[in-house]
């Protein structure tokens, strides 16, 4: 059925798919990419139970320029229903839902891995493995990691700290030179952080590599541990620090003429403010940047009001709201999280003015 740019005696089954790349099986659906100029488009292949036709729908046609060529690996989850490529640098995660026959969630985003020279990838359970051979590092090395993409994962601490290659290490805070090694380099440009199981960052931290064998070497500044952190076996996450960041779509104003409703020019809009509801969120921070204007801040930071103790992680369930007053047109709203704090947004409204010169009918 799928063969590489050949034509076929039967026009149901005739599809092109990128042979690089064998195609991925994951229930009742097959899914095999194909190339769209300097694009990667992937499509969905299966019987249609009600006709008993060959259909093969393109997932990828709401971001035709999202993933690139020269995809390398491709790989999926049936469990958490979840669909992995990657071009050797990002890895490009497909999120999907059925209820019943209905599609209720299709979703692309990505993974940018430092230092890229992705090799391979693939699933066990809901864990993604990664083969990496990264470049900028003082000596050649291969590391295996490890991707858990399973759905309300947590760490025994009740949320989870993000960071990059991320190692469990225990450590003396009260010895004369605390110190800890971290099993991998660093490349060019890359920093560590440490933090402890509550959540607290160790501010003064130094770190060098070796190139035999091959580790990190972590110290503290004045050989002082920050933080008033002692103890002979404390316990840390250490590992890279990144950006999380989520971008808003240009927000329209739609009318309903007919049973759909459709964008109109017919009257202005300005966004006034716009709201972020989360779960067990400790921070983050939106950027709204207007058409040829600066960018403005808003940061939300968790404090329970009598209930956040010192040596803990706060974390708050509700709803933030951050000023706009722009006009839609050109304006970059973003979300962003440069913390290894948990950050679970679940939706996100907008208010916005509108004045009509006219309205449709009929």
């Amino acid at each position: 059925i799928l063969t590489p740019k050949t034509v076929s005696a039967n026009p149901i089954t005739e599809f092109e798919y990128d042979s690089s790349v064998s195609p991925v099986a994951l229930g009742a659906f097959i899914y095999f990419p194909f190339a769209r100029g300097s694009f990667t488009g992937v499509r969905e292949f299966t019987v249609n139970s009600n006709t008993d036709v060959f259909d093969a729908n393109e997932i990828t046609s709401h971001v035709p320029q999202y993933v690139p060529t020269g995809i390398v690996s491709m790989t999926g989850s049936s469990s958490e229903e979840l669909l992995a490529l990657t071009d050797g640098t990002d890895i490009y995660i497909y999120k999907y839902f059925f209820s019943g026959d209905e599609k209720v969630l299709s979703s692309w985003s990505k993974f940018t891995i430092s230092g890229g020279g992705i090799r391979g990838i693939g699933f066990v359970d809901s864990d993604l493995y990664i083969v990496q051979c990264p470049s900028g590092a003082s000596a050649p090395q291969t590391h295996l990691l490890k991707l858990p993409l399973e759905n309300k994962q947590r760490d025994a601490e009740g949320y989870n700290t993000h960071l990059d290659k991320r190692v469990d290490v225990t450590f003396n805070a009260d010895a004369a030179v605390p110190t800890f090694n971290v099993t991998y380099m660093l490349a060019s440009g890359e920093t560590l952080q440490a933090y402890t199981k509550d959540g607290l960052l160790l501010q003064n931290i130094k770190f060098a590599s070796k190139t035999d064998p091959g580790i990190t070497t972590v110290t503290f500044k004045d050989n002082i541990v920050s933080g008033g952190v002692t103890g002979a076996a404390v316990e840390l996450y250490v590992g890279i620090p990144y950006t999380m960041k989520y971008t808003f779509s240009e927000q329209l104003f739609k009318v309903g003429a007919t049973d759909r409703p459709s964008p109109t020019d017919a009257g202005r809009m300005l966004i006034r403010n716009g709201s972020l509801f989360f779960t067990d969120t400790s921070h983050f921070k939106v950027k709204v940047t207007p058409h040829l204007r600066n960018t403005s801040e808003s940061e939300f930071n968790a404090t329970v009001v009598q209930a956040t103790t010192e040596g803990s992680m706060p974390l708050e369930s509700n709803s933030f709201r951050f000023p706009v007053f722009t006009d839609p047109k050109g304006t970059v709203i973003t979300i962003e999280n440069a913390s290894a704090a948990p950050c679970n947004l679940q939706s996100a409204e907008f208010e916005s003015f509108i004045h009509q010169r006219s309205r449709r009918y009929g």
